[in-house]
């Protein structure tokens, strides 16, 4: 049962991240509100799992997964365009941030599939990665959020 079961979530997996490949190149709405919200309930469900579950997490993936999550976020959020409208500020991402955002997807699943087949044990660090990569996400696109702002003001202007 166990085995049909991994079975099944490889391929909700696969479909997944087929599905975000296939849709990650459109423009989507900036919304820093949930980003920052986001931010605050997967760090809330980290430490919950940490303190209260008692789940252990070594060292060098909490690590690794801080680092690697903020230098992909960065990647990502410095290489959206980015674009000021009456309603809201609209990204899409460029080939760099679709490759990074790739990288991403291919770090947690290679990480997942080793933490099921018990080769290595990575506690939070997954939720700690998908912080990272927010934060690093948001923080990386305000130069280019700024410089659209600043466009869409100089265009009113004129």
């Amino acid at each position: 049962m166990l085995r049909y079961l991994t079975i099944a979530m490889l391929v909700v997996s696969v479909l997944g991240i087929i599905l975000s490949i296939v849709l990650v190149g459109r423009e989507s709405r900036l919304k820093p509100r949930f980003d920052v919200a986001r931010i605050v309930i997967m760090g809330a469900v980290a430490a919950v799992m940490t303190f209260a579950i008692d789940i252990t997490t070594p060292t060098w993936a909490l690590g690794a997964a801080l680092g690697g999550g903020i230098v992909i976020g960065t990647l990502q959020g410095r290489n959206l365009t980015v674009r000021s409208t009456d309603k809201g500020l609209y990204a899409r991402r460029t080939t760099v941030a679709v490759f990074a955002f790739i990288a991403g997807l291919a770090v947690t699943q290679v990480a997942g599939y080793l933490k099921r087949t018990g080769a290595i044990q990575v506690g939070v660090a997954m939720t700690v990665l998908s912080v990272a990569v927010a934060v690093g996400l948001l923080v990386g696109r305000q130069p280019r959020v700024r410089a659209a702002k600043a466009e869409a003001q100089a265009e009113a202007v004129q």
